[in-house]
């Protein structure tokens, strides 16, 4: 006998049942209050399935139809009883379904013949998608097409069972939800959050310490800025029932570290609402800071740059909202943790004073204080502390220990008519550390040589990400245009590099480029060059301007990196760094530095400089001995020199 239960809800498939017509009807059913099967046991007899228990998730007891008390059953013949438990997976769907009943064929040539009305269900059989299987049913009938009805399964999650039950199961059916189109995890609170907890570690962004030497005041800047990485993820119980069918989308406050006008990290919901596919999201931030002011004459000052980094993890409640196919709506309730991972934004510390031995000890001070401090205190919204000190006298005056020791040096020969001077003019940046690229291209660079000429910078950029980046799976880095067949290009290792020697050939229209890795020296064939990568010495730089490296070389051209080390060990101090010099133009051979009212004068060397002519622009001989100006000149009137 096969029947249409009546009675299902909108939001469930209609289920069909398969069976006879006694016993009493039953149903137990989960779905909008979230709840799914989650462990089925059947006890089966000679003829039928004698009982069904059933339990739902986050239900502590099962629920039982049918009987397994031998007194009770109505066959006195039955004398074993076959029993088996399947519990379901979070996530785990049924994808086939077959119920038998017990009604009695007999085999003909024709096939099977009904030869008596079924009473009872017989057999249960079904599949899921983790490759499991579940099969069980009497032991003393056959099970025969005839008697098999195949079950739709809608969407595969299982809610539940109904049917008819006495002391054996007459009936029979599974419930499931009709299939899901969307869902959202809504009004998410943070059942233990405050702001103090848990802890927040500080971490260290940047730093800026100056003075101001000269007889007025100098207007100061401090920027930078920091990627770092962020995630929160809002995780449901273990028995999550129709939460581990979902990846919904989460549409919720997320707990942040926040900067208080006192100067303190502490934990607070973001204003705005975060929207994620899924429970869990990882993503980058740019933390940017910006200050500036004005120093006075005498005046020292420290700047620190820091951010708050907290790692939470509290529990959560929040309501699930499901959208099924048929239009239906339902929201339940969950619950879970929330673990995530923050940075508030920059904050900025200031201390100032006219002793600069003794600032980092009152900015630590200071730090210390104003995290610890109670925010319930009055107390300056600005981060500052004020050390008026004394004047330390020019024991401790870097910028003219470090001019007193130029004047020290050996001075080179006096200026020419002809020398080409660069000039420097540095503000309050002396013992600001500045990170140089020591060597960078030597180890991450290589160069790519046309053919033919090579295209724009912007085409021939699109060409690399296409056909480098992307068939040698590295990133680039940077890209310069040395003259119109060769480029210098730089990977983030090492190892990147190689990857992209490994991957060669390459083609650009149809042609084979060269891939050759950089060094110190690297000779570029062609006759009319742009920019090419030259070794420079700046003589006469002692160890307190190491870390002035970059500002310095910068006054020559594109600075790719320096060899601070030169300053503190060579023989004679000097400042060695590699820099990009536009060869079309005359090189500086003299560095001009300026501080305040002070000025000193330095040489500049370089290594390997190939000879070019500034008249016709190619490599090869200089401006005395280049052929068009030559023949422009009869013997008469010998050329006129041009500065090599």
């Amino acid at each position: 006998m096969t029947s249409e239960l009546q009675t299902t809800p909108d939001p469930f498939s209609p289920p069909s049942v398969n069976g006879g017509d006694g016993g009493g009807e039953f149903s137990y059913c989960g779905g909008t209050d979230g709840k799914t099967l989650h462990e089925i046991d059947v006890w089966a007899g000679r003829i039928g399935l004698k009982a069904i228990s059933v339990r739902l998730t986050n239900d502590t007891t099962a629920s039982t139809f049918g009987s397994t008390n031998k007194s009770q059953w109505q066959n006195d013949e039955e004398s074993a009883l076959s029993h088996k438990k399947f519990t379901f997976n979070p996530g785990e769907r049924i994808t086939s379904l077959s119920i038998w009943n017990n009604g009695l064929f007999d085999e003909t040539s024709d096939g099977f013949r009904q030869s008596g009305i079924a009473t009872r269900v017989g057999w249960i059989f079904f599949k899921t998608d983790h490759n499991r299987e579940f099969d069980i049913g009497m032991y003393y009938l056959q099970r025969v097409p005839e008697a098999e009805i195949r079950m739709p399964v809608g969407s595969g999650i299982c809610v539940g069972v109904r049917g008819r039950a006495g002391w054996d199961i007459d009936s029979l059916g599974f419930v499931f939800l009709e299939p899901i189109v969307g869902a959202k995890l809504l009004d998410v609170e943070y059942r233990t959050l405050t702001a103090d907890t848990p802890a927040i570690s500080e971490e260290a962004l940047d730093e800026l310490q100056e003075r101001n030497l000269g007889t007025s005041s100098q207007p100061w800047i401090f920027s930078g800025s920091k990627v770092v990485n962020t995630r929160s993820s809002w995780i449901p119980s273990l028995n999550s029932g129709l939460t581990g069918y979902l990846a919904p989308r989460v549409e919720a406050k997320v707990p942040r570290v926040v900067v208080t006008t006192h100067g303190k990290f502490e934990w607070s919901l973001s204003t705005d609402i975060v929207k994620t596919d899924g429970f869990e999201i990882s993503s980058t931030e740019e933390l940017r800071w910006n200050e500036t002011g004005i120093s006075q004459p005498t005046e020292s000052f420290l700047l620190r740059a820091s951010t708050g980094c907290g790692t939470i993890s509290v529990p959560i409640t929040g309501d699930v909202e499901v959208c099924l196919e048929n239009g239906y709506e339902f929201r339940y309730k969950i619950s879970g943790e929330y673990s995530g991972l923050s940075f508030s934004p920059a904050r900025i510390h200031r201390t100032i004073g006219t002793n600069p031995s003794t600032l980092a000890t009152e900015a630590n001070n200071a730090s210390s204080s104003s995290q610890n401090q109670d925010e319930n205190q009055t107390s300056t919204p600005d981060v500052t502390e004020v050390n008026p000190g004394s004047d330390a006298g020019p024991g401790n005056d870097i910028m003219r220990d470090v001019f007193d020791a130029f004047e020290a040096m050996p001075q080179p020969p006096q200026q020419s008519e002809n020398d080409v001077v660069a000039k420097v003019t540095l503000g309050m940046t002396s013992i600001r550390r500045i990170t140089g690229r020591s060597k960078l291209l030597q180890s991450c660079g290589f160069v790519i040589c046309t053919v033919e000429r090579g295209p724009s910078y912007d085409d021939m950029l699109e060409w690399v990400d296409t056909n480098i980046s992307q068939k040698a799976n590295v990133t680039i880095s940077e890209m310069w245009v040395l003259d119109d067949r060769n480029y210098l290009v730089t990977v983030d290792s090492e190892k990147a590099r190689r990857v992209v020697f490994m991957s060669s050939p390459y083609y650009y229209n149809q042609n084979m480029v060269l891939i050759l890795p950089w060094r110190p020296g690297y000779g570029i064939q062609d006759m009319q060059p742009k920019l090419i990568p030259t070794w420079v010495n700046v003589h006469g730089v002692g160890p307190l301007f190491s870390e002035e490296g970059g500002e310095l070389l910068a006054a020559i051209g594109p600075v790719l990196g320096s060899e601070k080390d030169c300053c503190r060990t060579a023989r004679t101090p000097h400042l060695r760094g590699c820099v990009l010099l536009d060869i079309k133009q005359p090189h500086p051979s003299r560095l001009e530095i300026s501080a305040g009212d002070k000025k000193v004068d330095l040489l500049i060397t370089y290594d390997k400089l190939p000879d070019v002519c500034f008249a016709c622009h190619k490599r090869g001989h200089t401006a005395n001995f280049c052929h068009d100006i030559l023949n422009q000149h009869t013997v008469n009137s010998p050329p006129e020199t041009v500065p090599t």
